[in-house]
């Protein structure tokens, strides 16, 4: 298996699914229409982008313009509102998280039935291990080959998110 950066589409949907805020990307897939099915998808180093805020006022100038200067023009196009024309550009995108970006979101500790759980992270060899420990060396584990499903580190990250989230270990995560 190559390197893996980012999550993929599926593992950012099932975040986001789970309750991961999609502000706390750190990176997007980036959809384009194209003719070539394996150019459509382009991984951007980036937050997403949202109709929100600056965007909003930047693509209601971008129509304006746009619709003024095809009318004066004599251009046949269609007018486009500022919405239109931002999910035209990123209405596909999906947001990412990169391994660091996953890493800021989980606990360093975690409770369960009143005792304090350490996060630890192990790699040795291909036995790269995500795990939360107490004072007992008693352990909620998490490890590639062990945990269902589970492909790499970062794939671990993700499924340890969705675990924390649907056990209420934390909340889910809002943007700050």
């Amino acid at each position: 298996m190559g390197q893996v950066i980012c999550t993929t589409i599926e593992q950012s949907k099932k975040l986001m699914d789970a309750g991961i805020d999609p502000h706390t990307a750190d990176m997007t897939w980036h959809y384009s229409e194209t003719r070539i099915k394996a150019l459509e998808w382009e991984l951007k180093p980036h937050k997403p982008i949202f109709f929100e805020g600056d965007a909003v006022k930047r693509f209601d100038l971008i129509s304006k313009f746009g619709n003024d200067f095809s009318k004066k023009m004599g251009f046949k196009r269609p007018d486009y509102d500022a919405k239109t024309q931002f999910e035209r550009l990123y209405g596909k995108d999906v947001p990412a998280w990169s391994f660091m970006g996953l890493l800021k979101l989980l606990p360093k500790h975690i409770e369960k039935d009143g005792v304090k759980y350490i996060l630890r992270i192990s790699w040795i060899d291909d036995d790269d291990t995500l795990y939360y420990v107490n004072s007992q060396n008693k352990t909620l584990r998490f490890e590639r080959g062990v945990t269902p499903d589970s492909k790499d580190l970062l794939d671990s990250l993700v499924i340890m998110l969705t675990w924390l989230l649907k056990w209420n270990y934390i909340s889910p995560y809002k943007a700050e």
